[in-house]
């Protein structure tokens, strides 16, 4: 081989060496491609995620802000002042510490100011509602519904949460009640005990016994409004002999006598409650009240009014052994995640009514522009487009308009094609034969 032939061999395996070059290159474009491709997908996917971690954090943030403004309906601050801004994380801090659900604490918090808790003492009406209901085995709604109807029935007597909470604890202690059913009853008796001056003490000890007989919490609550309404409008022939006895409301008003006192005078009146009814006429549910706390409950009564009388600490005593519950502390940590959910969503909401702001506003420009092209379009072509409609209308209605003519020229322009095929066929044949 000459020089050219030396040369030509060396062109050709440079040529060999570039073409496994540019193989190699080609590969690895294609292993950069597929790599980029997958990174691609795989921050997508994240990017995905954080976008829908973000909305779902939003969300949950834009329910207890909703939930919130329903309550901040009820107070006189303006909307974002500090002393509402610190209600919401005084609210939100109940919400954790106890495990008390979001929709449950905003509408407790909603009932025990609507019913005359003011707004610097309903953090504290609702720990202690919450404990109520942890330590009760109840709901915070019960609880609430319960400490809101003691206090505005015994208002005047400076009751506080702490106390009527103690008191009725010992009166599920001691009786055969519990937190939701004299939820349920509370309100039936608790106005006229007040009104006739009866202590908390003495109605906790009084519904205890009855509902130690048997009687459920309601039937209790009946039969005590009974007795306490027959003794501030006695019957007429009656209430000289209750009068006899001492059985007035002037004198049950009287600290030293009281309910208990009262009930005593019903045992002197009534044999211990065995007899001597008729001369009483008392109604049937009041006297039945009679029997149950002056006989069969009598006992009962004093026994229960000792515990409601020494009370304090009860409902602390009772919610210290629930907090230390599986339950319980589990409650506590899931509201503690979700509040953290939620404080992320408060962070991104700005931002996100910001963007809602933003298509709040795109769309109603879009309306309005749409709106004025409308108008354009009628003013401009208004009338061209009636003689139109009218036009093609007409002819529809009457048969030989437009759409009738093309629809005929349409079907003759068919016939002429198919017997142009027809006639096509006949020629093929005479040449085959």
């Amino acid at each position: 081989a000459g020089p050219v032939g030396i040369a030509i061999g060396a062109v050709v395996a440079a040529l060999g060496a570039m073409k496994a070059a540019v193989g190699l290159a080609v590969d690895a474009v294609k292993l950069v491609i597929d790599v980029s491709m997958k990174a691609v997908k795989v921050f997508g996917s994240l990017t995905a995620a954080v976008v829908a971690f973000g909305t779902a954090a939003t969300v949950n943030f834009a329910k207890f802000e909703s939930a919130f403004a329903q309550i901040t309906t009820l107070l006189d601050d303006a909307s974002g002042s500090p002393a509402l801004e610190s209600l919401s994380d005084q609210l939100r801090g109940l919400m954790t510490e106890f495990g008390v659900n979001m929709p449950t604490a905003t509408k407790a918090m909603y009932d025990a100011i609507s019913a005359g808790v003011s707004q610097v003492g309903v953090i504290g009406f609702l720990e202690t509602s919450f404990k109520m209901a942890a330590g009760g085995a109840a709901t915070a709604k019960h609880a609430t519904d319960l400490l809101t109807s003691a206090l505005n029935a015994f208002s005047t007597t400076g009751l506080t949460a702490q106390h009527a909470s103690d008191v009725l604890f010992q009166t599920v202690k001691f009786g055969k009640t519990t937190i939701t059913e004299l939820a349920s009853s509370f309100g039936q008796v608790g106005p006229i005990a007040a009104a006739t001056g009866v202590t908390i003490e003495e109605l906790g000890a009084a519904m205890a016994a009855l509902t130690s007989t048997g009687l459920s919490s309601a039937e209790a609550s009946t039969q005590i409004s009974a007795l306490l309404g027959n003794i501030m409008k006695p019957a007429k022939e009656g209430g000289a002999a209750l009068k006899a006895y001492g059985i007035t409301m002037k004198e049950m008003r009287k600290p030293s006598v009281g309910l208990a006192g009262i009930l005593e005078r019903f045992r002197a009146a009534t044999n211990n409650g065995a007899e001597g009814f008729d001369r009483l006429q008392l109604k049937i549910r009041a006297a039945k009240a009679v029997i149950g706390l002056t006989n069969t409950g009598y006992d009962k009564f004093k026994e229960s009014l000792e515990g409601t009388k020494d009370s304090t600490g009860a409902a602390e005593a009772a919610f210290s052994k629930m907090e230390e519950t599986l339950v319980f502390k589990f409650n506590s940590i899931k509201q503690t995640a979700i509040d953290t959910f939620r404080a992320i969503g408060e962070q991104v909401a700005p931002a996100a009514k910001k963007g809602l702001n933003a298509l709040g506003d795109f769309a109603e420009n879009t309306r309005i522009e749409f709106k004025g092209l409308v108008s354009v379009i009628e003013d401009e072509f208004g009338s061209q487009i009636q003689a139109v409609m009218s036009t093609v209308f007409g002819n529809l209605s009457s048969g030989s308009g437009l759409v009738t003519v093309a629809i005929s020229a349409l079907s003759n322009a068919l016939k002429a094609t198919g017997q142009a095929i027809i006639n096509f066929q006949s020629q093929i044949a005479q040449i085959v034969v």
